[in-house]
């Protein structure tokens, strides 16, 4: 995730006073200018992003960006336009409320063009994958196409343990098709996730208790060793994945 950063915003001061929707000299400025709120049909919010209204602005977090909106009171009004439109891809009431060529409509596509900036929001195309990855990847569509074509394989020391199930539902629920396979060489409690074919990249990851791992890609011998020198680093058994009796992280 991104660090938090303040983005200022120039909202016109009049964006949400009465009589601020188009009026009846809107019709030329609205051929002369494109709709800032053009394409938002189907755009929604990443399913993690949490928004919180703030005295003169937004902070919006999410996984992959923190941002803090500064705008004047205004902005606060302007998201509870936005909100209902950007959870469930329907734009019609928005229309309504905003019409074209008015400066409500003009201070929403300000708001929308900073959340794009910042990654906040999930494309039409990319609507099919799933929540994981909707949350967390850049671009969540071809991640899941990457992820189906890759054919993962899960390879643990326990066929049924809780770490190898966790793994195969998490890569199902992204799209995948995961096939699951005992294998020597990979201690309890770790599992080896790899790709088919060759060259295959693999990780290892491992859970104990309240700490777990994740090795960096690499092949999947190296990914054995490295899950062996994190395990001995972190004071692991190596055989059972437990930490001795009495020791200390």
């Amino acid at each position: 995730m991104t660090p938090g950063r303040a983005t200022p915003l120039e909202v016109p001061g009049g964006a949400l006073a009465p009589g601020s929707a188009a009026g009846a000299g809107s019709e030329a400025a609205t051929a002369a200018a494109p709709d800032p709120l053009r394409g938002l049909a189907g755009v929604r919010l990443r399913p993690g992003v949490a928004v919180t209204a703030l005295r003169a602005g937004l902070h919006l977090r999410g996984r992959r960006a923190a941002v803090t909106l500064e705008g004047g009171a205004a902005l606060p009004a302007l998201w509870r336009l936005l909100a209902e439109p950007l959870r469930t891809g329907d734009t019609g009431a928005l229309d309504r409320q905003a019409p074209p060529g008015s400066p409500v409509r003009a201070a929403l596509g300000t708001v929308l063009a900073q959340l794009r900036a910042h990654d906040l929001l999930v494309e039409p195309g990319d609507a099919a994958a799933g929540p994981w990855l909707l949350d967390t990847a850049e671009r969540p569509g071809a991640a899941a196409a990457a992820l189906a074509a890759a054919r993962p394989r899960v390879l643990g020391a326990e066929p049924g343990g809780p770490l190898d199930t966790a793994v195969v539902r998490a890569l199902a629920r992204a799209g995948a098709a995961p096939s699951y396979a005992g294998r020597a060489g990979v201690a309890p409690g770790q599992v080896l996730l790899r790709t088919a074919g060759r060259p295959a990249l693999a990780v290892a990851a491992r859970v104990c208790g309240g700490t777990g791992f994740v090795t960096a890609p690499a092949g999947p011998e190296q990914a054995l060793v490295d899950a062996a020198a994190l395990t001995a680093r972190l004071g692991l058994d190596a055989a059972t994945g437990t930490r001795p009796r009495g020791r200390r992280w």
